[in-house]
């Protein structure tokens, strides 16, 4: 996977729908209604914050007291609603995930250990590696950023709808201009930066992912590492491992450092474009200075709003590459399960063979894991 395009989509739902429509489908559905309706009550306090800041700005430059303590009482009273909104919201959306995340995580336990997809994996030529990373921490990436991704998008279209109509009021222009420029800043930063962003994160989510595996091996290995004296030989493993990740990282820091000029300067155009558009009207008395702050105000919602994408890009990349890894994982396990494969009955005797006659390596090839006698190996009669 190395793009985003209507197959990443295709692959969230497959993996979100069994949770949303599975038998906890109404719990979930309740506490995602109830954050809608907090972001709504969010969004709404959020122009009247912005009205009420505007306001204040032209009582200071009008010097009309009695407005500008009327104000300032209206603003605290916004405030004390706004500050347990807020954590409400955040508390309901962390609570939704956390379910979110024990359901997912129970059905990818229950499906790789369901016919023994583990020993299935583990025997055949598929190209999923690390499974324990994918279930411990692909699922709570997944569950953690879809509820973010998608609250943001309710976020924005609530704040275009309600701060359109602010700035439409103050200057039609600026909605035409933002449009526009929305339009053309995500096309740019797909079209340029979106393949190999979602290429490099893949890699690297698959790259940590073995550096990890490479250090946990010793813990397991630790008997037989010492038994055969693998110090070296694990160590310049593990420093291999490290490089890949140091030089996919290095590429990766590349492409950001690229995506950062363009978003940076992109993104300059908001703190100042409003006040050169309502200028003119303030100078000529038409509106008041406050006007200017309502008019930034609204704007910049507006246009983060709606530049969600490049906003977000490199989040939305990495988290493509996450979607990936989990939606392969889930398609061998439910290939699996549909199967029903059965595997080759293990026998115990072969195995304790195979255990005490390690498989010789050749010392010039680093990478070679260093073979995992059985206890019967170092046992004090043996030696």
């Amino acid at each position: 996977m190395d793009r985003l395009n209507l197959q990443v989509f295709r692959q969230f739902w497959a993996i979100a729908k069994t949770y949303w429509f599975s038998e906890e489908k109404w719990q979930a559905r309740g506490l995602l209604l109830g954050v809608v309706l907090f972001l709504l009550a969010y969004t709404g306090l959020s122009v009247v914050l912005n009205n009420k800041r505007g306001v204040l700005i032209s009582a200071l430059s009008a010097k009309d007291e009695l407005r500008f303590w009327e104000t300032v009482v209206i603003f605290i009273g916004v405030l004390v609603i706004y500050a347990p909104l807020l954590a409400g919201y955040r508390y309901l959306r962390d609570r939704l995930s956390l379910q979110w995340r024990r359901w997912l995580t129970n059905r990818f336990v229950d499906n790789y250990f369901g016919d023994r997809a583990y020993y299935n994996l583990s025997t055949s030529d598929v190209d999923i590696d690390n499974p324990d990373q994918r279930i411990a921490e692909d699922v709570r990436r997944f569950t953690q950023e879809s509820l973010t991704f998608l609250l943001v998008l309710v976020e924005s279209v609530l704040s275009v709808i309600a701060f359109s109509g602010v700035l439409w009021g103050i200057s039609r222009s600026l909605v035409l201009f933002l449009l526009l420029y929305a339009i053309v800043g995500t096309l740019v930063t797909t079209v340029v930066f979106g393949k190999p962003l979602v290429r490099l994160n893949f890699e690297q989510l698959k790259k940590e992912a073995d550096f990890r595996f490479s250090l946990v091996r010793i813990r397991e290995n630790a008997e037989a590492i010492a038994f055969y004296r693998g110090e070296e030989q694990e160590a310049t493993q593990v420093k291999y491992r490290f490089l890949e990740v140091f030089d996919n990282v290095k590429r990766l820091l590349l492409w950001e450092l690229n995506l950062n000029v363009l978003t940076n300067a992109y993104e300059f155009i908001p703190f100042i474009l409003p006040a050169l558009v309502v200028a003119p009207a303030i100078f000529a008395g038409e509106l008041e200075v406050g006007k200017v702050s309502e008019a930034q105000g609204a704007f910049v919602r507006v246009f983060f709003s709606l530049n969600l994408v490049v906003a977000r890009f490199q989040a939305l990349t990495t988290f493509g590459a996450g979607i990936n890894r989990l939606y392969t994982f889930a398609e061998f396990l439910e290939q699996v399960e549909l199967e029903h494969v059965k595997p080759a009955p293990i026998e115990p005797e072969l195995i304790a063979l195979e255990q005490t006659q390690p498989e010789q390596t050749a010392p010039t090839e680093p990478a070679e894991a260093t073979p995992k006698p059985t206890i019967q190996t170092v046992t004090a009669d043996r030696l």
